[in-house]
């Protein structure tokens, strides 16, 4: 498993959005997230875990809380509860190989009485209903809590497993997690429940008859029901013939001209409907011809009328216009000054001789004003005239066009002689298949209820059988059935004890490798015990005395709580990221050293450490600065008390780190 990408939505003092890379680059595991006290740092650790588990998450920040309460706490300062908070967290996770890449988003919101929430689950970028309604059974096979509580932890947690009666319990809680103990002894305490349950007893009488009696109907159920369907076969069989024979006789009905003897009632009709419809268009059309349209024949003569009227209505106007033009222009020029008369003159008199020139035309005779509107109004009535004539000419077309067509089919409609014959033949054929369609039907709903019943009496015989076995178990039966159980839970004892066993070897051989790792006493401790039956750890020093814990400093106790989850994490063999709040505690300098130098470089492929500026200090940053892949520094504004997620840290301003 390998995060690759936190989103905080207005969770504690992230208030909005803020988006945190997670993913790490080959040899380099360490993400490191900076922050002073009360910026939130371990409100960072229990997102993660809120993400993943929910209510079931062990939370630094939750206390005795109700969870509705904490729920509603956590939404940030200053934002509608309505709106409410969200955790969007992404990992992979290595399944044989295939890489498969989780998006858990946790929301929730306050809804005045209460709080909503909810969680949606994507794999591979696409929403998984099943999986999000499943989400807390499904993340324990993934990741199961009792081992993510050993991996995600903070610096109290390793304070506490410096007591060694607290590692003994964190070590039994590891080693029945890893191994599946759980369900070992789940299922010995299954096994002797069933063992107090059993009791031999007698059939009842009464059983015995309801299970002759359900078998004896489930009998004839079955006998009714093989007869219903040996004659829904044959009636089967009659309809596809029934059927065969009607598309026979259809195409022998087509191929005489069935069609168009079935169509031929509304093809007279529709023919009797052209010719009167043919028969008012020519009426109109003859209509036209009693009035203007013939003048179209002469249209061009009527046009050069109506021009030489229009002529001689110009001439008409030069002519009274030059009789007063003369006498115009005197007094015109008598009201001008001797300048202006010079300029205007040649003006008028260009005027006057273009008057007299149109006033001495000769106009046609016979054409007078009266008759040049007559003229007009005829041009309009003949472009009526022309318009309609052209509409009724083409509608003609069309009309006399479906006429013909309808005479052709006409005159290949078969007579009634001809065709009775075939659909006497065809009708008989539809009321076979008719009938014999409606026998199908009717059998195959009988078939359905007795396969109904059927189903229902076998599950009443079903039922009365598992009741009379249960009844009839005698003393014997039920004496060997509790010696085999007795058997099987002596040997998942067994089995429960090598594997613990087995798998304390590995933890011991891995903690004293861990735990020499760290110290710079090299020679202090010799060999690791933990006894299988209490989980308690024993030091043996290098003269072979066991050496107690209470004699190591509190900052070896520290290491060796430290080296005990770094023997966990290497015993389960599994890609798991190492999340830890406040990693140095009240270490001294050599043994942060250690850690710095040793153990978290190597402690997992992928190990966030959320620390102050105390804790991994400049010196100890620049040592861990070849693990590290991303930082990320907690900045806090008081005064909103809100905090952003940055790239860097406090001596390195940029993310990356070379």
């Amino acid at each position: 498993m390998r995060f690759r990408e936190l989103t905080l939505h207005n969770v504690g003092v992230y208030r909005g959005r803020h988006v945190v890379d997670l993913q790490t680059q080959p040899g380099r595991p360490v993400i490191l997230v900076g922050g002073l006290n009360g910026c939130g740092k371990t409100t960072f650790l229990d997102a993660l875990q809120l993400a993943l588990y929910g209510r079931r998450a062990n939370l630094s920040n939750r206390g005795n809380k109700s969870w509705d309460s904490f729920l509603r706490e956590t939404i940030s300062r200053g934002v509608d509860p309505k709106d409410g908070a969200s955790i969007d967290l992404t990992f992979e996770i290595d399944i044989e190989g295939d890489i498969r890449l989780y998006r858990v988003v946790r929301y929730w919101n306050s809804t005045g009485k209460g709080i909503h929430e909810g969680v949606n689950v994507f794999v591979d970028g696409r929403v998984n209903f099943t999986i999000s309604a499943t989400w807390a059974e499904h993340v324990e096979e993934i990741l199961p809590l009792e081992i993510a509580n050993l991996f995600f932890f903070d610096g109290e947690k390793i304070e506490s497993l410096a007591d060694m009666e607290t590692s003994a319990g964190v070590i039994r809680t590891s080693i029945h997690a890893l191994l599946g103990i759980g369900t070992l002894e789940r299922l010995s305490t299954d096994l002797l429940a069933l063992q107090r349950r059993q009791k031999p007893q007698a059939v009842p009488a009464e059983l015995e008859n309801r299970l002759k009696a359900e078998t004896e109907r489930l009998t004839q159920v079955e006998q009714n029901l093989d007869a219903a369907l040996q004659r829904l076969a044959g009636a089967e069989a009659r309809h596809r013939n029934a059927r065969t024979e009607l598309d026979a006789a259809e195409a022998v009905f087509q191929r005489e001209g069935g069609s168009l003897y079935e169509q031929r009632a509304a093809l007279e009709q529709e023919h009797h409907e052209t010719t009167a419809t043919l028969q008012a268009i020519e009426d109109q059309l003859r209509s036209l011809a009693e009035g203007p349209l013939p003048l179209l024949l002469v249209r061009p003569q009527l046009e050069q009328l109506k021009a030489d009227g229009i002529r001689n209505t110009k001439i008409t106007a030069a002519v009274q216009l030059h009789q007063h033009l003369d006498q115009h222009h005197a007094e015109l020029m008598s009201q001008l000054s001797p300048d202006a008369r010079k300029e205007v003159e040649p003006l008028l008199v260009a005027h006057r001789d273009v008057i007299s020139k149109n006033a001495a035309q000769e106009p046609v005779p016979g054409v007078g004003p009266e008759a040049t509107r007559q003229l007009s109004t005829l041009d309009e009535l003949l472009i009526q005239a022309g318009t309609s004539r052209d509409a009724l000419v083409t509608q003609l077309d069309a009309i006399s066009t479906r006429r013909d067509e309808l005479d052709a089919l006409l005159a290949g409609v078969p007579s009634s002689e001809l065709i009775n014959t075939q659909l006497e033949i065809r009708d008989k054929a539809r009321v076979t298949e008719a009938t014999t369609a409606g026998e199908v039907g009717a059998l195959q709903e009988e078939v359905q209820r007795l396969r109904s019943t059927q189903e229902n009496t076998t599950q009443a015989v079903n039922l009365a059988e598992a009741e009379r076995r249960a009844a009839a178990l005698h003393e014997d039966e039920v004496q060997r059935m509790l010696n085999h159980t007795e058997r099987v839970r002596a040997t998942l004892g067994e089995l429960r004890q090598q594997l613990i066993t087995r798998n304390l070897g590995k933890l011991e051989v891995a903690t004293l490798q861990s735990f020499q790792s760290l110290m710079r006493k090299k020679t202090l401790i010799r060999d690791v015990h933990i006894d299988p039956k209490d989980f308690t750890v024993h030091l043996e020093g290098a003269n072979g005395v066991e050496i107690p814990a209470a004699r190591l400093s509190a900052g070896e106790r520290q290491l060796l709580a430290v080296a005990l989850l770094w023997g966990i994490a290497k015993v389960a063999g599994k890609a798991i990221p190492m999340v830890i709040d406040t990693p140095l505690g009240r270490l001294d300098s050599v043994h942060r050293e250690r850690l710095v130098d040793r153990y978290f470089p190597e402690a997992g492929e992928q190990v966030l450490l959320l620390s102050t500026d105390e804790e991994i200090n400049e010196p100890l940053f620049h040592r861990l600065a070849p693990a590290i892949s991303a930082t990320y520094l907690l900045d806090h504004d008081n005064e909103n008390h809100t905090t952003s997620v940055n790239p860097g840290y406090w001596w390195k301003r940029e993310n990356n780190v070379a």
